[in-house]
């Protein structure tokens, strides 16, 4: 599994192995020519320990791995190829995705994305052409992982800020008030001063 030009979020997902008999590597590529591994090992001796509450290496085993990380690798083994467990378990599994889920059918991972690869905002703003914060009410930062840049819309406005104009004031209608005193929208003035 690669995930591209997108990072695996390290803090919303987990690394998790689930069975007995069972231990599991990821090993993931990072930028530039970085390499993480993390592993994790689930044994038991009876079916009741794959239904415990907790993941913490009976039946379930669950770690995280570093940030920016963005190639993953998963290598799953058994230590005695499900011999002594066989009656009730006769597999594995393992799997990055958003941490610990119950009872779910599909294992939704979280992927972080950014702009530039290794770029960050004073380099990116050398770039006219190529730098992606367009608006002028845009703001360039720095995600706590990734390798890259995002763009925000400066406090007081909202919108999309990798467009031209895409970040508009954030007015509150129902707090609009006039130099006479009268509010006009959003409370219960408006009536009377609207008909007056």
């Amino acid at each position: 599994m690669t995930a591209g030009a997108f990072t695996v979020n390290n803090t919303a997902n987990k690394f998790t192995v689930v069975g007995c008999d069972t231990y599991a590597y990821v090993y993931g590529r990072r930028y530039p020519d970085q390499y993480n591994e993390a592993g994790c090992s689930a044994v038991c001796r009876k079916k009741s320990d794959l239904e415990a509450r907790d993941c913490t290496g009976s039946g379930c085993c669950q770690t995280s791995f570093h940030k920016d990380v963005w190639g993953v690798t998963l290598e799953l083994k058994s230590y005695r190829n499900y011999t002594n467990v066989s009656g009730f378990n006769d597999c594995g599994f393992a799997f990055v995705a958003k941490e610990m889920l119950k009872k779910v059918k599909k294992l939704p991972m979280v992927l972080d994305w950014d702009i530039g690869n290794g770029t960050d905002c004073d380099e990116a703003k050398m770039e006219p052409l190529t730098y992606a914060c367009k608006s002028v009410n845009s703001k360039c930062y720095v995600p706590d992982s990734g390798n890259g840049y995002r763009c925000a819309c400066k406090e007081g406005y909202q919108g999309n800020p990798y467009l031209d104009g895409g970040c508009e004031a954030n007015i509150d209608l129902a707090s609009c008030h006039c130099d006479d005193g009268k509010s006009y929208f959003g409370d219960e003035d408006h009536q009377k001063s609207t008909s007056e």
